[in-house]
């Protein structure tokens, strides 16, 4: 069975989790699985490419005209179309495909961002709702934070099915024994940094209100927004502390670098793809409450501030840096611990699969 999965997300966490899906695929799979990326900047996507190989990956050219004409051309190759983090144009594609076909293959959605469902959604989400609901025969949730609204909204008939992102378990390998110097703090961030939400400046807030040259912030990430989040540095006066370093391509080597990783996204994130990296490495994390998942508050895997909030931010590096080095090491050991028991790629896979072979049974 051939399945493609189909995202709008052009080297982000969406396309990071389908690499290491289909990677898996490859040695455990039953079916073959292709990445179908209709990206917007080709030059970065192209790296993806070149480490899934060819005919696991196809690039669909940038205008949303070129994206529905593939849609209608080449999505009948597949058995079943999987659609992740797609938007409404998307949607309104697969909707003029339906009338083409008679025979059609079977659709899944993907719900990276259970917020489509809450209350005060904007106009382009109500259409991608609507087309979702529409014309899935399965729905697939990353992030059960709003399991509630969302069954409340799909019909009963609609299956819906909890499935987190994955990682191999070698992701970790050898990252233990990071060093800086003596009672400096080096705080990560990564992200791709074409989205505001992402929120850089939050960082880049709290340690200006720290005013300790001990804290450095390293910045990973390529996007519109990086010269947004460089001013703001340098009307901080921040140039000696922050540091941008552009496309991450050894995300291992990069959490090594630090001493504190921070996640300070201000909307409802799935299953962080950097934030199960950054756990698997052994980094301690900071994030804000909207970015995480209930299960890494439930098990106190990570300490957490309010969303855009600069000084709740510092407050929690404060906080941080009382801490006895033996109680950071056992909130990362069980932290790490978490993440290889209950997001192991594998297991995605096996659990991706399952649905697949339900639409097509």
């Amino acid at each position: 069975m051939r399945v493609g999965h189909l995202t709008s997300d052009d080297f982000g966490g969406v396309s990071t989790m389908l690499y290491h899906l289909v990677m898996c695929s490859r040695e455990f799979g039953r079916h073959q699985h292709d990445v179908i990326i209709a990206d917007v900047n080709q030059e970065r996507t192209q790296t993806l490419s070149n480490r899934l190989g060819k005919g696991n990956y196809r690039s669909v050219e940038r205008t949303r005209l070129s994206r529905l004409r593939w849609l209608v051309r080449h999505a009948h190759q597949y058995d079943v179309l999987v659609a992740h983090k797609t938007s409404w144009y998307f949607w309104l594609g697969i909707y003029h495909l339906l009338f083409a076909w008679r025979c059609r293959p079977g659709f899944i959605a993907v719900i990276h961002d259970g917020t489509l469902f809450l209350p005060g959604i904007q106009f382009r989400e109500r259409m991608t709702n609507l087309f979702m609901k529409k014309f899935s025969q399965q729905i697939i949730v990353v992030r059960e934070n709003f399991k509630s609204q969302i069954e409340r909204t799909l019909s009963r008939s609609k299956g819906v099915h909890y499935i987190g992102n994955g990682l191999p378990s070698t992701f970790s390998t050898g990252l233990d024994g990071r060093s800086t110097p003596s009672g400096q703090q080096v705080i990560l961030s990564l992200s791709r940094l074409d989205d505001v939400a992402k929120d850089v400046g939050t960082i880049l807030q709290a340690v200006h209100l720290i005013d300790d040259c001990n804290h450095q912030v390293i910045v990973g990430g390529e996007g519109r927004y990086r010269s947004h989040w460089v001013q703001l540095r340098d009307d901080l006066s921040l140039g000696r502390q922050v540091k941008f370093v552009g496309e991450v391509s050894d995300v291992q080597g990069f959490f090594q670098e630090g001493t504190l990783f921070v996640l300070s996204s201000t909307f409802y994130e799935g299953t962080p793809m950097v934030l199960l990296e950054a756990m698997l490495s052994g980094i301690p994390v900071l994030a804000s409450r909207s970015a995480l998942p209930d299960w890494a508050l439930e098990h106190r895997l990570c300490l957490d501030f309010e969303p855009g909030n600069g000084s709740d931010l510092a407050k929690a590096i404060r906080y941080f840096c009382s801490l006895h080095a033996s109680e950071i090491e056992e909130m990362t050991d069980c932290a790490r611990q978490y993440v290889r028991e209950h997001f192991d790629v594998r297991q995605q896979l096996l659990a991706y699969e399952t649905v697949i072979e339900q639409v097509t049974a």
